[in-house]
């Protein structure tokens, strides 16, 4: 076979729509077995040119969906082996004539001597190298002093929102749920973690390998690894979950209040949702150098350090609180995120507005409420939504994204205020006790309802959905399903959330309610949407003409 790359025969311009971006549905990823060599400095002696390299051997199994000639995945700073890189069909060898890498879209076709067929057992082998990288993104290398001045280095995972392919060629997007089985070698003196329990470790003079069973049907997002010098601190939840958090070895005792926060939370969620966590292990990690507050990888969530680092001796109320309510989001995101993911980036809402709604509750718990978490969703939730929704650069909860920058641009104060505060509302609607199985009611206090009705409208959306993808629409739609014979008054008989919602996701902003008083018998009511500057305009892609 050969291998060329398309990159500079493309046209230049503002950068691939989304469009260009996505992948075809013909064929999907069934299982995924990474074995990953990372090559960190300062443990054990190697040629200085692997030096924050790795190499690696994916292999895929693949479901085709529709016979094809060729296979795209997505891949980038990636050299793959095309003489060691093979693919077999029913366990025979199916020659692989061109390798193509499009640099510009983020993929790679691998062109075939033969159409696959549906209902064949494929499987895909790509041997590759890679970086360690120092962006903060994939698999980068994070560095930091220790106690006695000297310069360490691990090397750890961050994927969302589309960066495993830096990492590996793979499915690299949320739809394309499939289990990981991972392997790592890493240098001796070293300790490795991924996604899975840790199942064998064999050690040589120089390196370490570690082996972590198979994960859950998840997305590429959602890998995770961290090579390190790191100690942990760890516990068990009442289920038998392992929990650990892990950190440098200085911040260690700062440690104690993540641990019991985690594993105080992990139960409340469980016994919420009636959907024991499926893995058997919970690991939460202080990471020095991380781009984002926090990020809820299955089994391995990371952490800035001031996210969860806390010790009452040097840090006030405030840090205490930050650290409950961000272990409270990311643990909520192991059932609203992982559990169940949005198919695609303009439902991010679905992930993040869930559990930004849920985490005043997991806070609570863990606060027994004597820090009262509940009662901040308004100035922290419901307020920083309203705020970002009042200027004319705002967008719906749901909205198409056109280009690849827009992803990004998505994680904000809608996707997470505003999108928490519409739950929020819809629990108000439906009842409390309908809706999250009477975790609370309007007024706050604490109230078991699992009686009154028994299959909440959250257990039922997530059952529903579990190890797969929804849209905004399926969580409406699941709503409709519970409620429908609670006789709910509507505008036209029975209330439909399905149409009361998407008025309040596909378009932009909210109602401010104005009365004016005509005579001493009759006023007058009108309703428009607030805007902080009336004179602006919204923009025109995101305007729906079914609401004017």
């Amino acid at each position: 076979m050969t291998v060329y790359s398309g990159g500079e025969e493309e046209k230049e311009d503002d950068g691939p729509s989304a469009a260009e971006l996505r992948l075809p549905k013909s064929v999907k990823p069934v299982s995924y077995d990474l074995t990953l060599k990372a090559y960190l400095p300062s443990y054990t002696e190697f040629p200085h040119e692997k030096n924050f390299t790795f190499e690696a051997t994916v292999i895929i199994k693949l479901d085709i969906i529709e016979p094809v000639k060729k296979i795209v995945l997505n891949m980038k700073n990636i050299i793959i082996d095309n003489s060691n890189s093979s693919l077999k069909v029913d366990g025979e060898n199916v020659a692989i004539e061109n390798i193509v890498t499009r640099e510009r879209l983020e993929k790679v076709e691998i062109e075939l001597a033969k159409t696959l067929d549906r209902g064949k057992e494929v499987t895909l082998t790509l041997v590759y190298t890679g970086l360690i990288g120092d962006n903060l993104g994939g698999l980068y290398q994070t560095k930091y002093q220790d106690s006695n001045g000297t310069q360490k280095v691990a090397a750890v995972t961050q994927m969302e929102e589309t960066e495993a392919r830096l990492m590996v060629p793979c499915f690299d997007e949320p739809e394309f749920k499939a289990t990981w089985k991972i392997k790592v070698i890493h240098p001796r003196g070293t300790k490795a973690i991924s996604n899975g329990m840790k199942t064998d470790i064999e050690a040589t003079d120089d390196w370490i390998t570690t082996e972590f069973a198979q994960t859950p049907k998840m997305s590429s997002y959602l890998v995770a690894i961290l090579i390190s010098e790191f100690e942990h601190i760890s516990g068990n939840t009442t289920k038998g979950t392992e929990f650990r958090v892990w950190s440098r070895k200085e911040a260690t005792p700062m440690t104690r209040y993540a641990l019991y926060a985690g594993i105080k939370c992990l139960e409340y969620y469980e016994d919420l949702f009636k959907i024991d966590f499926p893995l058997l292990k919970q690991d939460m990690v202080a990471l020095p150098d991380f781009t984002a507050g926090a990020m809820e990888n299955w089994g391995l969530i990371t952490y800035r350090e001031n996210s969860l680092l806390y010790d009452d001796r040097l840090y006030g109320p405030a840090n205490k609180r930050r650290v409950a309510l961000v272990v409270a989001h990311e643990l909520a995101h192991q059932w609203f995120g992982n559990l169940v993911t949005m198919k695609w980036w303009d439902d991010l809402w679905l992930n993040e507005g869930f559990a930004r709604y849920i985490q005043y509750f997991g806070a609570d718990r863990i606060s027994d409420g004597k820090m009262r978490m509940k009662e901040y969703f308004l100035l922290d939730a419901l307020t920083a939504g309203l705020t970002r929704d009042s200027v004319s650069s705002s967008h719906p909860l749901s909205f198409k994204i056109d280009k690849a920058s827009e992803v990004f641009e998505a994680f904000d104060s809608i996707s997470y205020g505003k999108g928490g505060s519409v739950l929020r509302m819809m629990a108000a609607i439906t009842g409390q006790e309908n809706f999250n199985d009477g975790i609370t009611q309007p007024n706050g206090y604490m109230r078991r309802q699992s009686m009154l009705y028994k299959k909440a409208l959250i257990k039922h959306y997530l059952n529903k959905f579990k190890y797969s993808n929804a849209e905004a629409m399926d969580l409406w739609q699941a709503i409709d399903e519970k409620i429908r014979d609670k006789q709910i008054p509507g505008p036209n008989g029975n209330l439909r959330i399905v149409d009361y919602a998407d008025q309040w996701t596909t378009q932009m902003g909210y109602p401010i309610v104005k009365v004016e008083q005509v005579n001493d018998t009759h006023v007058k009511v009108t309703q428009e949407r607030y805007r902080k500057n009336p004179k602006a305009s919204d923009p025109k892609k995101y305007r729906n003409p079914k609401y004017g």
